[in-house]
Parts: structure tokens; C-alpha cells; sequence
């Protein structure tokens, strides 16, 4: 006998099965390497207030000292890179309409699964770079795991930050000091972010 699940159903289990662990792992990792309470407050925005409104409203916001910094989606999937047929991380349009109301300060972070803990696990791009990348970008229409049709841009992979292990995380965290202000520049190795302050200009 035949069980019919609906799209809903099928949304919830996943979203509790796939998309929380990686919600919190993002969200706890970025309250350890951010020293939560000391200026940063890390915090999941309730699904509540997600639901609210029909934009896409992203998973985590990060605070410092009382102002909102950036809004960070976490999404993903249980493909590793090697096996995709379609090359490239999938990007539904109202996320992209969301980053470009939201600009730099809003993040997309892409968990790849099967690739955690040792290899391109985590991967990142802010809301302003998504915009330009999903300009260009291919689009692909077609029937998800859910049964149901969507359509998606696909944005190479090369237009994402992050690397092997941690170092997605790591980068991911130095971006947000920057936005609070705490970096002179958003890329992790400039030279700039080593320098002793009388020395920066």
C-alpha cells in the first residue's frame, strides 16, 4: 500500500533531520569563535518570525554590542561535490531577492554533508557577491527530492568562500568581525588585519 507524504511533511522532516544539525552547528560554532557575550550575541531567528512574511527570512542573526551585524541562511546538501551532476550550489530565487535587499550583510552558507568534517564542508558568500554571481548564473528547473517542481540558480562553486576543514568557519567568523568593524578587510590573510595599529592607515 501506496503512503502519499505531503510536500509539507516532506519539508518538516528534512528541515529537522538535515536543515537544524546544520543550523546549529553553524550557529554554535560562530558563538564559540566569535566569544559570545563578550559584544557578540549570536541567536537563531524563530521560525515564528519566519513565518511572518513571505520573503525569505535567513536562519541566524549576529549581534555587537546591541546592533545587528548580518544575517546568516544556512542551506546545504547530502551530495558531495564529486558526484554532482550538475556542478554548482543551488540558489533559490528568494534567497536572492533577500540578499540583495540585505547587501553585504547578508550571508549565504552552504553545508555540504558527506563532505563534513575533513573536506569543502562549509562554504559561504555574502548577500551583494550573490547578487552579481546569480546574474550570471545558469538556472535550473526541475523536480526536487520533495516532488515538487522549483527553480534554482545554480552559482559556481568558485564564487563561494571557504576551504578544506575548518577554515569555511574560520573565514566565515572573520568576515562577520569585519562587518562589525573589529577587521580592516574581509579577506582572512590581508596583510592589513596583521599589522600593528599605529601601523594602519
Amino acid at each position: 500500500m501506496a503512503v502519499s507524504v505531503s510536500y509539507r511533511e516532506a519539508y518538516r522532516h528534512h528541515r529537522r533531520v538535515k536543515g537544524k544539525p546544520r543550523e546549529r552547528l553553524v550557529l554554535y560554532s560562530l558563538r564559540l569563535l566569535l566569544h559570545h557575550g563578550e559584544g557578540f550575541v549570536v541567536r537563531r531567528i524563530s521560525g515564528r518570525r519566519q513565518a511572518e512574511t513571505r520573503e525569505h527570512i535567513p536562519d541566524i542573526a549576529v549581534f555587537f554590542k546591541g546592533r545587528e551585524v548580518t544575517q546568516v541562511e544556512v542551506t546545504g546538501t547530502e551530495v558531495p561535490f564529486c558526484e554532482m551532476k550538475v556542478k554548482g550550489i543551488f540558489v533559490l530565487p528568494s534567497k536572492a531577492r533577500y540578499a540583495e535587499k540585505q547587501g553585504e550583510r547578508y550571508i549565504l552558507v552552504f553545508f555540504n554533508d558527506p563532505e563534513f568534517p575533513c573536506g569543502e564542508w562549509l562554504l559561504w558568500i555574502p548577500g551583494h557577491e550573490l547578487v552579481r554571481a546569480v546574474a550570471y548564473a545558469d538556472e535550473w528547473v526541475g523536480e526536487t527530492i520533495h516532488g515538487c517542481i522549483e527553480r534554482y540558480y545554480v552559482v559556481p562553486k568558485r564564487r563561494f568562500n571557504g576551504g578544506r576543514g575548518g577554515y569555511g568557519l574560520v573565514s566565515l567568523a572573520h568576515y562577520i568581525r569585519y562587518l562589525a568593524g573589529l577587521e580592516l578587510d574581509p579577506r582572512v590573510d590581508a596583510l592589513v588585519n596583521f599589522m600593528p595599529t599605529g601601523c594602519r592607515k
